[in-house]
């Protein structure tokens, strides 16, 4: 009975490493198959016991694979595990989540940095990305780099890919790594304010490839601030109009330091137009919630109306 036992144990790791064996490398995606989810990839590529998944708008990330009967079990970065249909046709094609995907030669792979994102959950869940306005904002080696199509760059880089083929009508969607600050997000905000960009979607959490959460934002800088950035950076001055500057007549003023002063959202009435004050002092993740907040008023009541900007480090203001 051993004997049959060792057999049995010996073929069932020997049928693991073969399995491992074939699907070793880079896959492709089959085109010619329709894709439900847009956030589905477009590349997974196998090392060892890690999986590295790659979707078309270049968010590259890493889990832990086990194949057993016909399906794949990952654990993502975060603990998260998933398990997905996995059957293996042949040395060349492979069926992951019932999407076909063929092996391609390892020097076309896209070698794009992995990252997590920053890990703050939102109330939205993206449903849909309608162009290619797409930056990547992460921390590489603890410095603030931006991966924009599949080049890991500097934020200087930015406004020459925002203006080349990309327009400032389109929403630009920027995914929010782990450990980057509101510092970080300021800086980039001033990029796309340079580049005559306004609208933004933030991409902050994620749960495997199947679901992501984001905030609905607009870019607003105060000019002192930008002024600096222009200073710092050895910018030119821009004309006032395309510097975006708007007087805001007739406003209340609402002042947030930090995240004691929440509650004062929550306190706005209907029919009054309000101007909000955001520090800088502000944590990445107090603004996400502030944002969220205030999206949340402008969807509830569309007769209260709300501008707001991020403002140089200021002393409390009661309101």
């Amino acid at each position: 009975m051993d004997r049959f036992l060792i057999i049995f144990c010996f073929a069932a790791i020997f049928n693991a490493c073969g399995k491992k064996n074939v699907i070793e490398g880079n896959w492709q995606i089959d085109y010619n198959n329709e894709i439900e989810n847009q956030f589905f990839p477009d590349e997974l590529i196998f090392r060892n016991n890690s999986l590295q998944v790659l979707d078309r708008f270049n968010f590259s990330q890493t889990s832990i694979f086990k194949i057993a009967n016909d399906s794949i079990y990952l654990t993502c970065e975060k603990g998260i595990k998933v398990q997905y249909p996995f059957i293996i046709e042949s040395d060349s094609i492979i069926l992951f989540a019932g999407n076909k995907f063929i092996k391609s030669p390892s020097e076309n792979a896209l070698l794009i940095q992995p990252y997590q994102l920053i890990g703050w959950k939102s109330t939205k869940k993206l449903s849909t990305i309608n162009n290619s306005n797409i930056i990547h904002l992460i921390k590489d080696g603890g410095k603030t780099k931006v991966i924009l199509n599949d080049l890991t760059t500097e934020l200087d880089d930015l406004h020459e890919y925002l203006i080349d083929n990309h327009s400032s009508n389109q929403i630009t969607y920027i995914y929010i790594g782990k450990g980057v600050n509101f510092n970080d997000l300021i800086e980039t905000y001033c990029w796309l304010k340079y580049s005559g960009f306004k609208k933004v979607e933030l991409i902050t959490d994620n749960h495997s490839f199947d679901e992501f959460y984001s905030i609905i934002d607009n870019v607003n800088i105060d000019e002192t601030i930008f002024m600096r950035f222009l200073h710092e950076n050895k910018l030119s001055n821009l004309p006032p109009k395309q510097l975006g500057v708007i007087e805001y007549k007739r406003t209340k003023d609402v002042y947030i330091i930090g995240s004691i002063d929440f509650h004062k959202i929550d306190l706005l009435i209907d029919s009054t137009q309000y101007f909000i004050h955001i520090s800088e002092q502000l944590t990445i993740t107090n603004y996400f919630e502030l944002i969220d907040k205030l999206n949340s008023k402008a969807k509830n009541n569309l007769k209260r109306t709300i501008y707001y900007n991020i403002q140089p480090n200021t002393v409390n203001v009661s309101n």
